[in-house]
């Protein structure tokens, strides 16, 4: 420590030169003095990314327990700042995935997934342990933020025209009480989603989308604590006109018979309930009737439904169906 004595003497003397006593200069705000720009004890450049690369190989192969070992150690021994800044980005994606995999998962339940436009939409906003120790979520931690779900709320309107309508929302929702949850337990909050009134709905179909993150004041796991958000399992929510049931019992011969009734409402609803193991059939359909001829009205519908059963954007362009029927787009689906 000769070096960090040296200092304080030049120091004194320079003060005692400007008239200044060692009680002023104590009143100063203090320098503080790194060990490793001092006594040469830091981590060196080479050394530190050696445990850099050590750790994201830890990381990729997905042992974050062993990840955050090496980084704990190498900044304890105070590495360069360019190749710290690396690590400590390295601990929060090591943190955020052991929280994930080990700790807790969220997710948005709803307690429906189709509803009939005018019904509420219920969504638990849950949280479960995965631990083998109990797990509290703080609803407050001091002077950190409060825990909250922050909800982001996508509405999406595919009327029988082909036009397609979307409505972000976000909602924050304290959780208004510590979540205490045992081994294997579970805990949620409710959020209720307005799926507007049943006489101002579109002739279509509309989804909700639901997603979001857990935002701690703090996670507690035995003696462990986390800060960091945790990302929402995301739900989908459809909302269909009334007298929907039937056609999900039958959607493949609805679809049909509603392109021979000019019915475009029930196709468009058929398209969207129709069972995986009947896509392909009502895909041919729907392909087979834009390359017979239906009416400009008729044809929009067709389309709006064959993108929604496929998932493919055309566009609204029935060229662009044919190009991909060609092509076989049909024997993509399975």
């Amino acid at each position: 420590m000769k070096t960090i004595a040296l200092i304080a003497v030049a120091a004194l003397a320079a003060c005692a030169s400007d008239g200044l006593s060692e009680d002023g200069l104590l009143a100063q705000a203090p320098v503080v003095n790194r060990a490793e720009s001092v006594d040469g004890e830091g981590m060196g450049e080479e050394e530190a990314r050696q445990a850099l690369a050590a750790a994201e190989e830890a990381y990729l192969r997905g042992d974050d327990r062993e990840c955050l070992r090496i980084v704990r150690e190498a900044l304890d021994r105070s590495p360069p700042e360019s190749v710290a800044v690396e690590l400590r980005s390295l601990r929060m994606s090591a943190r955020r995935r052991l929280l994930t995999r080990e700790v807790v998962e969220a997710r948005a339940i709803p307690r429906r997934d189709v509803v009939t436009v005018g019904t509420d939409i219920e969504v638990d906003l849950a949280v479960r342990n995965l631990a083998d120790v109990v797990v509290e979520v703080a609803e407050s931690d001091g002077g950190a933020s409060d825990s909250l779900f922050v909800v982001d709320i996508l509405r999406r309107d595919v009327d029988i025209y082909g036009n397609a309508k979307v409505e972000t929302e976000r909602v924050l929702l304290p959780l208004g009480a510590d979540l205490v949850l045992p081994v294997g337990g579970r805990a949620a909050v409710t959020h209720t989603v307005s799926t507007g009134r049943a006489e101002d709905r579109h002739l279509g179909i509309t989804e909700f989308r639901i997603s979001g993150t857990l935002r701690p004041a703090v996670i507690r796991a035995g003696e462990d604590r986390y800060y960091e958000a945790v990302t929402l399992r995301d739900a989908v929510v459809r909302v269909l006109p009334p007298g929907w049931e039937p056609i999900a019992a039958d959607a493949l011969g609805t679809l049909r018979k509603a392109l021979s009734l000019g019915a475009r409402e029930h196709l468009l609803v058929a398209a969207e309930l129709m069972p995986p193991e009947s896509t392909r059939s009502a895909a041919e359909a729907l392909v087979d009737a834009l390359r017979t001829g239906v009416s400009p009205e008729m044809e929009r519908t067709v389309l709006a439904s064959l993108e929604r059963l496929t998932g493919v954007a055309f566009g609204g362009d029935a060229a662009a169906v044919e190009k991909w029927r060609s092509e076989g787009g049909l024997d993509g689906i399975r």
